[in-house]
């Protein structure tokens, strides 16, 4: 958070025009942000430093907007209720050169979160984004789950073709991550291993510990023993999280009737109550996210209580660990990457550990998961 903080700092300060001019009557002008002001001084916030300025010296302010405002204010209207504002926002803030990668990388995949139809889009964006940030790797990764999620788009195939060493240079960093991942396991590290095994869930290898542990055959059920260790922070085990849509309200009063469920009107002169067509006479109007409920099942933990850990397979994770640490040394060859497993075609992918805290709201410079 501090790291995001001092990166909208240096952007309003050295990316943009400043927002605020101050001329003076000798015909001065100073340009930066007003940070304070009382009946007789100014306080300018400059490159050099924040000046004093009497009023009394003063012609005129001229007063603008920077741009690190108008994202901050964008990114405060943020609502769940519309997934594509966030990848608009996301490809709002590459255009204006504002915000940092994990800033645009979250509103991104917060979208594909919300809406897997946005997948394609999102993640081409992303692609586009951090190819021209210098990170083939990453880009190349995004094109890869652009193309899972529409395999029939030409451009996209193009594009994944075009970067394929990139992209198998990635996989060898996330048989890397796999590796280090799977020995946080064997060393009980439970929270460090489950952010480690996610960001390489991606590479085969993963797909392959079923051949290498007779517990767990699959990385999901690896991934669930592991959390099993671990409480859920997002929803503190209770597995339900306030709904976003009607802010944990559930039932709410009909406006149109006032709650009452009946309705007055006028019929040849005469006044007449008539059952609210809106609530069908009930007076409330709940919820269709969460049923009239208020709470829905936490974002983290999808609503499942995990199943108690199962013995740990030492075993089978530390063969798993030797054969992705044979791969980095180059002693077995890397797989093909270029192009999506056939059964993955059309899967929705994104960045999970981003977008798993639950925090799709913004306000007052941080991500909070209600208002």
């Amino acid at each position: 958070m501090k790291r995001f903080l001092a990166t909208l700092a240096c952007l309003a300060f050295c990316l943009f025009a400043w927002a605020d001019k101050v001329v003076m009557k000798d015909g001065r002008q100073f340009e930066g942000a007003i940070v304070d002001e009382t009946d007789e001084i100014v306080k300018l916030k400059m490159s050099k430093g924040t000046i004093p300025i009497r009023k009394s010296e003063i012609d005129r302010i001229e007063r603008g907007t920077s741009g690190i405002q108008d994202m901050e204010a964008r990114l405060e209207a943020l609502t769940t209720d519309n997934p594509s504002g966030y990848v608009d926002l996301a490809a709002w803030c590459i255009e204006q050169n504002l915000g940092d990668p994990p800033t645009i990388r979250r509103l991104a995949n917060i979208g594909i979160a919300l809406d897997d139809s946005l997948a394609s889009r999102g993640n081409s964006l992303l692609g586009d984004y951090m190819l021209a940030k210098g990170d083939r790797g990453l880009a190349a990764t995004y094109y890869l789950r652009a193309y899972q999620a529409d395999w029939k788009n030409a451009a996209l195939r193009h594009k994944l073709q075009e970067h394929k060493e990139a992209l198998a240079e990635e996989r060898i960093k996330q048989v890397t991550t796999l590796r280090d991942g799977l020995q946080l396991a064997l060393d009980s590290k439970w929270e460090d291993a489950i952010r480690k095994l996610q960001a390489a869930r991606e590479t085969p290898m993963a797909d392959q510990i079923g051949t290498y542990s007779a517990t767990y055959k699959s990385f999901a059920l690896l991934l669930a023993d592991l959390r099993a260790r671990v409480p859920c922070k997002t929803c503190s085990g209770t597995l339900t999280v306030k709904c976003l849509t009607c802010k944990g309200v559930g039932n709410r009063s009909c406006t149109p009737c006032g709650g009452k469920g009946r309705i007055r009107k006028t019929v040849g002169g005469r006044p007449e109550e008539t059952t609210c067509t809106t609530c069908k006479g009930s007076g409330k109007l709940r919820c269709e996210k969460c049923a009239g409920k208020a709470r829905t099942a936490c974002p983290s933990c999808k609503g499942i209580r995990p199943a108690s850990a199962s013995t740990l397979d030492v075993r089978g994770l530390k063969a798993l660990k030797d054969a992705a640490d044979a791969r980095t040394r180059g002693s077995l060859p890397i797989e093909e990457q270029v192009g999506p497993k056939l059964p993955k075609l059309g899967l929705t992918v994104y960045d999970e550990d981003l977008v798993d805290d639950g925090r799709y709201y913004y306000a007052k410079g941080e991500w909070v998961s209600e208002k």
